[in-house]
């Protein structure tokens, strides 16, 4: 069960990169292209920290507390890793000029990055409470695939901005690849 758990998973999570066409996972074209390549080396990258988060927080007589210090932690190191890109890389240098942005794009940023902090701190508490990291990350990401396509859509629909979405049908599929790989990983 395990493997086809991890293949649904798999094929789920890259459908919507192939457009739906899931011959394209057996070319090197496909891996080649940047976002999906992005997407394993950073995916490899968060596995990395998950495990990291997990065996600091698991099951710990302290779990709360664990969960707030390596989420500081971690928070201060990725600060401390944006200010090494920014002032040592120089593809970076071009993210010094946001002090030209007007004050509703900085705000809107400023806005989604505590949103984004308040679900990052939110979702350390599910690694350290459950068993398997692995399956806490797929979730996370089918989740957030779910929400993100209804968000979408209903911001357009009723709001009348952001772009239109497509290929809704693949990215439902997609969806429902991954939580059948879920159940039938939480079945192994």
């Amino acid at each position: 069960f395990h493997f086809a758990a991890i293949f649904l998973i798999f094929v789920g999570g890259f459908l919507p990169a192939a457009k739906g066409d899931v011959r394209k996972f057996g070319t090197c074209s496909f891996y080649k292209q940047e976002a999906v390549a992005c997407c394993v080396i950073g995916e490899l990258l968060i596995c990395v920290y998950n495990a990291l988060l997990h065996a600091c927080t698991f099951k710990r007589e302290d779990q709360a507390a664990s969960v707030l210090r390596f989420f500081v932690a971690s928070r201060a190191g990725n600060a401390l890793g944006c200010l090494v890109a920014i002032l040592f890389i120089p593809s970076f240098s071009h993210i010094r000029r946001v002090r030209r942005c007007g004050r509703r794009y900085v705000l809107i940023a400023f806005l989604g990055e505590c949103l984004s902090v308040i679900g990052v701190a939110v979702v350390m508490l599910s690694y350290a409470s459950f068993h398997e990291p692995a399956v806490v990350n797929a979730a996370e990401g089918g989740v957030q695939q779910l929400l993100n396509l209804l968000f979408a859509v209903s911001l357009r629909a009723f709001c009348g901005f952001g772009r239109a979405v497509t290929d809704v049908w693949t990215k439902l599929v997609s969806f429902a690849l991954i939580a059948a790989g879920l159940a039938l990983s939480a079945v192994s």
